[in-house]
């Protein structure tokens, strides 16, 4: 279970870490792409924590960097102006998770590409 919940965190980081144009591209369109993105991480991550006792597959840096982007999206949340497209696309705290999403694939030497999106599942409104 440890190493699902890490390469479900890994997936989620790698989804942080795409440009813009990538990120619109992989995720449905019926869905708030910023939201999702920072709600796959946020899963991915508490997930992770859950399952993880030991430090056996990250580091305690990498953790920290870990916690470092968990905050940003949370003061991200506060702001409802950062949550749009356009948002995602220019603004500097976007591009600030991008970039901090890209160093912890660095820490945990896993490649910054289009993540495999298969286990990601979403439900239209309308369907719920």
């Amino acid at each position: 279970m440890e190493r699902e919940a890490y390469e479900t965190l890994v997936r989620s980081i790698q989804l942080v870490a795409l440009p813009f144009d990538e990120q619109v591209k992989i995720l449905p369109e019926f869905v708030v792409v910023a939201d999702e993105i920072a709600l796959t991480f946020d899963d991915a991550y508490r997930y992770f924590a859950g399952s993880s006792d030991d430090d056996s597959l990250i580091s305690p840096a990498t953790r920290k960097l870990l916690d470092e982007l968990d905050k940003a999206f949370e003061q991200m949340s506060k702001n409802r102006s950062l949550w749009s497209l356009d948002a995602l696309r220019i603004s500097d705290e976007w591009d600030g998770t991008r970039n901090l999403a890209r160093k912890i694939l660095i820490e945990l030497r896993e490649l910054a590409v289009v993540p495999d999106a298969s286990s990601w599942h979403f439900i239209r409104d309308s369907q719920v």
